[in-house]
């Protein structure tokens, strides 16, 4: 099933991409490193420096050959200023955003990839930013969902009787999630065959949870019960800017009403 929505995704991307304005990469350009076209994937004219100044600022993507995504590139005023290669995972959609998170009246970048695929997975890197460096001080790049076979960071099981057990071995949460019984109805045979599968990032909130006018950023997962469409649990993280960068502070559970099941104190 997932090769098959895979494969879908990728004819998406290809069937987006084909209206994007083109043009030829620079002749000075290493095609093999950078890929055999150059796309205008977005536009933008902002004051992003705090000086008056509108900077000319735009996104590119760089395909093989064949149409695929291999390089994305940000340029402002015709500077590179960030670059990000097919290692930092694959993605068909791409997206900047300023916005001040830190609360000293001069935006960030907020940049966002997505992936097609069916998990809705998205990424997010923020810098802090300067005429003369853009500065990562956030990033959450993990493009593939956790199942038991990933290092053992999640552990979900159907206990019995509607009740699932969820643990977070890095952050040491440990939760039971009760199902609803009307949702499984005819199908209650299914449950025994739920198991660990937590999706990847699917949304990020930046929101200023404390007040101090810097903002806090969540994730939100989903956590699967006896099929993917089958959302049982909502698993957040939520990080703080500490000393230029931000960190996890709690983590938790939340039902699928928004009821928090359980939390947990991030050490530092």
């Amino acid at each position: 099933m997932r090769k098959i929505l895979a494969a879908i995704g990728i004819l998406y991307l290809l069937f987006f991409i084909s209206g994007c304005s083109t043009e030829k990469a620079v002749a000075n350009m290493d095609n093999q490193a950078y890929g055999d076209k150059k796309i205008v994937w977005q536009k933008l004219e902002e004051d992003i420096y705090g000086s008056g100044k509108r900077e000319k600022i735009v996104f590119y993507v760089y395909e093989t050959a064949e149409g695929m995504p291999l390089i994305w590139s940000l340029e402002v005023n015709g500077e590179e200023v960030i670059k990000l290669n097919h290692d930092d995972g694959f993605f068909s959609q791409s997206q900047i955003k300023f916005d001040d998170i830190d609360g000293d009246n001069k935006p960030e970048a907020l940049l966002y990839r997505y992936s097609t695929g069916s998990a809705g997975a998205q990424c997010l890197n923020i810098y802090k930013i300067s005429p003369e460096n853009w500065f990562l001080i956030f990033s959450e790049d993990k493009l593939n969902d956790y199942t038991e076979s990933d290092n053992g960071r999640f552990n979900v099981e159907y206990l019995g009787d509607y009740q699932v057990s969820f643990s977070d071995n890095q952050t040491g949460l440990k939760v039971n999630i009760p199902l609803e019984k009307e949702l499984y109805k005819g199908i209650e045979n299914m449950l025994e065959g739920i198991s660990t599968w937590v999706d990847p990032v699917s949304e990020f909130e930046a929101k200023d949870i404390d007040g101090n006018k810097k903002k806090e950023i969540i994730t939100r997962q989903r956590v699967i019960g006896v099929a993917h469409v089958d959302t049982i649990a909502l698993f957040e993280t939520i990080y703080k800017l500490t000393e230029g960068q931000y960190k996890p502070i709690r983590a938790m559970l939340l039902d699928i009403k928004g009821n928090i099941l359980g939390e947990i104190e991030i050490s530092k």
